[in-house]
């Protein structure tokens, strides 16, 4: 017999990823870029070679191959739905733009996790305020950010594995990790005030984006003892009770858990049923001990417990204006 609590809610603040993208219309499919404003066809072979694209709207439904961007600067563009074969990218620039692969939007299919610039080169490349999906992990550490800045703040990445990276020291604040694998990656003393370690759907359970406590437990953040905006998604929790005693954390969101849609109440609710069988570790065990809680969202975080609450300094100092502290439902399971 396994019971828990469904849904301490504290002041729902949804954290909104710090790497905001343009509101871009639809638009058909081209087959051109403008470069100092004449069309340029974009086919096999095309060299845009030290050029300057800029605000252009990109889509197109078969790859590109071999095409040179050597050099070329990037600034508030927009790729959809493309993928890059053999094409460089070397000494490119990234600014305010995002590159999407298929599949980047509403599935979770992950058969092209890191194809999405297949056999193309990133070798000093600069990201600032961008975000790509499909590239590889090859791909990833050969930019300057990776190799020389240690620098990925307010980037953003998809549909990647960086399982092993090693991430150590790095200022990760402000990025968004969307199905990003990162089985095995070192975060020994990254900054990750701002960050967001989620799925592709936040109505999705589980994704391949999963991170371990112990991963977060070594970053700068938590060995300070004090977390800012992070929006931590899925995660399994070992059997024995973590430690998050004596921290600060200030507009954080938690977890996720199986959600079902209500017809009645036109809103994805908790789906009870798949809770019920959920194994223990998807449970967490912590322990909240004079931690400091201020605009967190544990509204579908499977685990947090009254008691957990009542430990809290917040509790025991009556300082809990702000703070919604209903219990919503309490679950027998077997």
């Amino acid at each position: 017999m396994k019971t828990f609590q469904i849904s301490i809610v504290m002041a729902v603040t949804l954290l909104v990823a710090s790497v905001v993208w343009a509101d871009y219309p639809d638009e058909p499919l081209t087959e051109f870029l403008l470069v100092d404003g004449v069309k340029v066809p974009l086919v096999d072979g095309a060299d845009f070679s030290g050029k300057h694209l800029q605000i252009q709207v990109f889509r197109y439904n078969q790859p590109l191959a071999n095409v040179n961007f050597t050099g070329v600067c990037f600034s508030s563009s927009l790729f959809e739905n493309s993928i890059f074969v053999n094409c460089d990218f070397s000494d490119s620039t990234f600014y305010n733009t995002q590159m999407n692969c298929p599949n980047h939007r509403g599935s979770l299919d992950m058969s092209n996790i890191g194809t999405g610039m297949k056999g193309s080169r990133l070798t000093n490349a600069i990201i600032r305020r961008s975000y790509l999906s499909g590239i590889n992990k090859n791909q990833f550490e050969s930019t300057l950010n990776f190799s020389k800045h240690k620098d990925f703040s307010d980037c953003g990445f998809g549909y990647s594995d960086f399982s092993n990276v090693d991430f150590t020291g790095f200022d990760l604040r402000n990025t968004a990790f969307n199905e990003v694998k990162v089985d095995g990656a070192n975060f020994t003393d990254a900054k990750i005030a701002g960050m967001r370690f989620d799925g592709n759907n936040p109505y999705h359970h589980k994704s391949v984006a999963d991170i371990k406590i112990e991963q977060l437990l070594s970053t700068r953040d938590f060995k300070d003892g004090f977390v800012k905006n992070v929006r931590f998604g899925h995660m399994a929790w070992p059997d024995h009770t973590i430690d998050l005693s004596n921290m600060v954390f200030i507009d954080c969101q938690f977890g996720c858990m199986p959600l079902t849609w209500n017809e009645n109440e036109k809103e994805y609710v908790p789906d009870y049923d798949k809770i019920k069988k959920l194994p223990d570790s998807e449970f967490a065990k912590i322990d909240l001990t004079n931690s400091i809680i201020s605009g967190c969202n544990f509204e579908y975080f499977l685990g947090l417990t009254l008691e957990n609450i009542k430990s809290t300094w917040n509790y025991k100092n009556n300082r809990m204006e702000g703070i919604i502290s209903t219990v919503s439902t309490r679950l027998d399971t077997i």
